[in-house]
């Protein structure tokens, strides 16, 4: 690593946090003017069944337009988040971003400095953001806290960006330089950009929240103007330093002209096999899409009653019950996994293509999927393991004793997947 940027780095980070000290000192603790003018406001629209909804819609189709770039190994990409785009978000909100702005201007105008603060104001949107944050935090909806820290730190990231990585990315060097990054870096272990932004805020919003076993208090609770702004610099400022590392590391690998190989390892049976890496990459691409648009949009009610008349013998209602236990972040790596294990089956072992998947004889060969008994194939095994984990943890076994039963609870779960899959991949 080039020891001279790493060390930019840390004096960067160092006069950013000296900045926020004495942002913090010259403000009044007791100065609430967003939590008291805006967050009303925004927790009006969220509080409702429609403004919740409508939101979560704005940002799951924000992340289904830039799949293919969110799930590429590293920031290979510049993502907007456009004005217009933003617009949909105040609209939503019924407000217009010059009052964000004056709320803004009169927590700045309280500092009696002459400093412009120019990116607290030239994003207002962060301001509205932060109250989602800060409205599904304390109404206890994760569903909902994962998607407004989702947004915010996709809001955040076109401007680190820019600055970080001012030139186009070669990918096959961006794939080496995250290869070869350490465990203890979130990209490593995170295996895409979209996982790493939302892991880096994840861990950002701890400090916030602070910790019930020592004296730190949870600054969502008084979300004082000091703290609003402390938030918004922490995220700024934690995700430029992840992306300066990358940038830093990235460089020095393209200096010395370090990148993954295209060329198959003939030694790998695997590898060997176009079809298989193709359909690998596919498969990836897809699961993750997929599994994105189940957590941001949450059961489907439509899905469970399509599934739910695959086993007519059973409780709609429970089968809701069940289904919603399941479709959360909790099992975000289960239900990849579940997809995974479905899309190779269907596309590797079977020999289909990504079109087939939303036609009707994938619900036929999926139905033929569900008695298959061959647990040597590792595909099925991983599905029927995964069946068999939901419907113990989901409580399923130690209501229904009968074999039967728990079998069509398991058959309704594993088809609200397979119709969650053909109706996610559009």
């Amino acid at each position: 690593m080039n020891t001279n940027l790493y060390i930019d780095d840390i004096f960067e980070h160092t006069m950013d946090t000296i900045d926020n000290l004495l942002y913090l000192e010259a403000t009044s603790p007791n100065t609430t003017i967003i939590k008291d003018s805006l967050y009303p406001r925004i927790a009006e629209v969220l509080s409702t069944i429609q403004g919740d909804r409508e939101f979560k819609i704005l940002v799951g189709k924000y992340l289904n337009d830039n799949h293919s770039k969110l799930y590429t190994a590293g920031p290979q990409y510049l993502i907007p988040f456009t004005d217009k785009q933003k617009a949909e978000y105040f609209k939503l909100f019924k407000i217009a971003p010059s009052e964000v702005l004056a709320y803004v201007k009169e927590i700045l105008k309280s500092i009696g400095s002459n400093s412009k603060f120019i990116y607290l104001t030239q994003n207002p949107i962060l301001w509205v953001f932060y109250c989602c944050v800060r409205y599904y935090h304390l109404t206890k909806n994760e569903k909902g806290f994962n998607t407004a820290i989702t947004i915010y730190a996709l809001a955040v990231y076109p401007s680190v960006y820019s600055v970080t990585f001012p030139y186009k990315c070669n990918a096959d060097v961006m794939q080496y330089t995250i290869d070869h990054l350490t465990n203890r870096y979130t990209i490593s272990k995170a295996g895409n950009i979209f996982a790493t932004l939302f892991t880096s805020i994840k861990s950002s919003t701890e400090f916030f929240i602070g910790n019930k076993k020592t004296t730190d208090h949870n600054r969502f609770v008084t979300s004082t103007d000091a703290e609003v702004i402390q938030f918004i610099q922490r995220i700024h400022n934690d995700q430029k330093s992840l992306m300066r590392y990358i940038m830093n590391e990235y460089m020095d690998n393209y200096r010395k002209g370090l990148r993954v190989s295209n060329n198959l390892d003939s030694s790998d049976a695997v590898q060997n096999d176009p079809s298989k890496e193709n359909n690998t990459s596919i498969v990836d691409s897809v699961a993750n899409k997929i599994v994105l648009n189940m957590i941001t949009h949450g059961v489907n009610l439509t899905l469970v009653s399509n599934a739910k008349a695959m086993c007519p013998s059973i409780s709609l209602a429970e089968c809701r019950f069940y289904i919603s236990r399941i479709v959360t972040s909790k099992y975000d790596n289960d239900m990849e996994d579940f997809i995974k294990a479905v899309l190779f089956r269907f596309m590797y072992d079977d020999h289909h293509d990504r079109e087939d998947i939303n036609s009707s004889s994938f619900i036929v060969w999926s139905t033929k999927l569900f008695r298959q008994t061959n647990s040597n194939n590792e595909n099925i095994a991983i599905i029927k393991e995964l069946l068999t984990k939901w419907a113990t943890e989901t409580g399923i076994y130690t209501k229904y004793k009968r074999e039967g039963t728990r079998n069509d609870y398991k058959r309704c779960i594993f088809f609200y997947f397979i119709f969650a899959i053909q109706f996610y991949n559009q």
